[in-house]
């Protein structure tokens, strides 16, 4: 489902929507599975690094992961990415757990306490993060960590007390150093038509020593009823290499300042970029010739 599609679906239930799974009590659009990418690399559900369900029925997590950055969505928002250089998350899902009024989990290891929760997100509502819709956990933690016994512990409810260990592939992501970028090209039209797509072209080079997850969110401004567009760049870039990644941006709708628009790109590289936005003639403006 696109997002225009997600947001008109959602007028009617907007008073009731708030945060976050942990942050609110709102209730969420239908729940998606994360990409087939994500399936492969970022959320394993069987084998030897799978999260078990809890000891006890009812209330359970499964499909922890580790991440050095996030993908978001928002409800009349834009949603976007998280890449803040010193921190990393931990992200799972929620089993058999009301969407409304999720229990309270809490992150530790052998000698810290971390809570749940993500800020600083753009859009009205957030619903989803790396792919998984609610219920679901998020733990923003320093990176790199080193840690001793993490697990993630069921703090309230029917079976508080439970845990349940990381995945050692999500514990070794915690200890691992974060790749580092730097933009090489942003490629914008001067100008676009307001029925033109606006092609762009982001190029990043993967300036560290670890190979790695490009997140980025290019964002344009639009006058419709939710925030600015957003469109993510996801790429992986190895150690030392570039990626470029083209991107269409339909033009009808930019919110302009003296027909100027700024396309703004945030996430692990920052740029921005004006474009002059021309209105589409009107039928009475057209020049006409009379045939001799």
């Amino acid at each position: 489902m696109n997002r225009r599609s997600l947001l008109t679906a959602c007028l009617g239930s907007m008073a009731a929507l708030g945060g976050c799974l942990t942050d609110s009590s709102s209730e969420s659009p239908p729940a998606s599975a994360p990409t087939s990418a994500e399936n492969r690399t970022e959320r394993p559900t069987s084998g030897p690094e799978a999260t078990p369900v809890g000891q006890q029925p009812g209330v359970g997590i499964e499909g922890v992961v580790a991440q050095k950055a996030v993908t978001y969505s928002s409800v009349y928002g834009s949603g976007g990415v998280r890449t803040d250089p010193n921190t990393q998350y931990v992200v799972a899902a929620i089993t058999d757990a009301s969407k409304r009024d999720p229990p309270e989990f809490l992150l530790e290891t052998a000698d810290q306490t971390f809570d749940s929760g993500l800020s600083d997100t753009r859009g009205y509502t957030r619903y989803g993060v790396a792919g998984y819709t609610r219920p679901y956990l998020v733990f923003a933690v320093p990176s790199p960590l080193s840690v001793s016994d993490p697990r993630i512990h069921l703090a309230e409810g029917d079976g508080a007390g439970d845990t349940w260990p990381l995945p050692e592939r999500a514990t070794a992501t915690l200890e691992a150093p974060a790749p580092r970028f730097e933009l090489a090209e942003l490629t914008v039209p001067d100008s676009v038509g307001r029925r033109e797509d606006l092609s762009v072209s982001l190029t990043v080079r993967n300036v560290s020593d670890t190979d790695g997850r490009f997140l980025a969110a290019a964002y344009w401004p639009t006058t419709t009823v939710d925030d600015d567009e957003s469109h993510i760049f996801d790429e992986r870039v190895p150690a030392g290499e570039t990626a470029t990644s083209p991107l269409d941006i339909y033009a009808r709708g930019a919110e302009t300042t003296d027909g100027v628009a700024t396309l703004t790109v945030e996430g692990h590289v920052s740029a921005s970029r004006t474009v002059e936005v021309d209105e589409p003639r009107r039928a009475d403006d057209r020049t006409t010739e009379t045939p001799p």
